[in-house]
């Protein structure tokens, strides 16, 4: 019986080690991507980044350019004073609700396109038309020519090649922020009870989550170069990868935290002496 044990113990070991990294990733899908308040905590601060306001400015410059003017204005004159309309909504106290408007929409549409099946298209848009009227409402009478009716604006911060890759691991772990982790403790916990060397096991199980969360980190990385690669050029790219770094930090924490606990752990139990140990 002992080592039939001991080889239970080393098969449980190995799932709840496989299933860590997918249990930190499946818990920060469900509290940070998929729940919109848990969204909206992790992008709303980026509304003081030097980054993102840059973009911004340079997207809603361009709309409003578009959509005012007035025969007795000059072209230089005109977009002097929307650049000064623009800088004064973005750099005032409005714009952080502005900013969290603009990204209830975008949560919105980032679950209705990772929900669709794999090759359907579409793109995940920020909408930043509250933004434009804020800073038509700046705009002194002369630039406007008659009252103008604001098109809905935005612009992409991710195409239908990174949705894709984003959809399959959505659909994989969405909805699975609870069963995966409970799998994971449970398969820990049971081999420690099988395991006629406690000890041992304990070890082996913060040994190989180690490795394990590497993976996950290395993984990270390689998704932010995918975002980066495919993200548009210019202040657009630094907004969109904000973003990305924004959402991820969460995962980044659980990830460090995680193997904090594990190489602790390890440490522990290899200076406990034997006799001390529940083998």
């Amino acid at each position: 019986m002992r080592p039939l044990r001991r080889v239970l113990s080393v098969l449980l070991v190995l799932v709840a080690v496989v299933l860590l990294p997918a249990a930190l990733a499946t818990s920060w899908v469900d509290r940070t991507v998929a729940d919109r308040e848990g969204y909206l905590e992790a992008v709303t601060p980026l509304a003081d980044d030097e980054a993102v306001q840059d973009a911004v400015t340079v997207r809603v410059r361009v709309a409003v350019l578009r959509l005012v003017g007035a025969p007795s204005v000059a072209e230089e004159a005109l977009g002097d004073a929307v650049s000064l309309a623009v800088r004064r909504v973005v750099a005032s106290q409005a714009f952080p609700p502005l900013w969290r408007a603009s990204n209830e929409v975008a949560h919105t549409s980032l679950v209705e396109v990772l929900s669709q099946p794999v090759g359907e298209g579409g793109d995940v848009r920020i909408d930043i038309t509250p933004v434009v009227e804020a800073v038509l409402d700046q705009l002194p009478a002369p630039f406007l020519a008659d009252r103008i009716e604001v098109p809905p604006t935005s612009f992409t911060v991710a195409g239908t090649g990174e949705i894709d890759e984003a959809r399959r691991v959505w659909q994989a772990v969405e909805g699975r922020g609870t069963v995966v982790p409970l799998l994971a403790v449970a398969a820990l916990v049971l081999a420690l009870v099988v395991s006629p060397l406690r000890r041992r096991t304990g070890m082996l199980a913060a040994g190989l989550a180690l490795p394990a969360l590497g993976l996950l980190a290395v993984s990270l990385v390689a998704g932010r170069r995918v975002v980066e690669a495919g993200a548009p050029r210019g202040e657009e790219r630094e907004l969109v990868l904000q973003v990305w770094d924004a959402l991820v930090a969460d995962l980044w924490l659980s990830t460090a935290v995680a193997a904090g606990v594990a190489l602790v752990l390890l440490l522990v139990l290899a200076a406990l002496p034997r006799r001390r140990a529940a083998e």
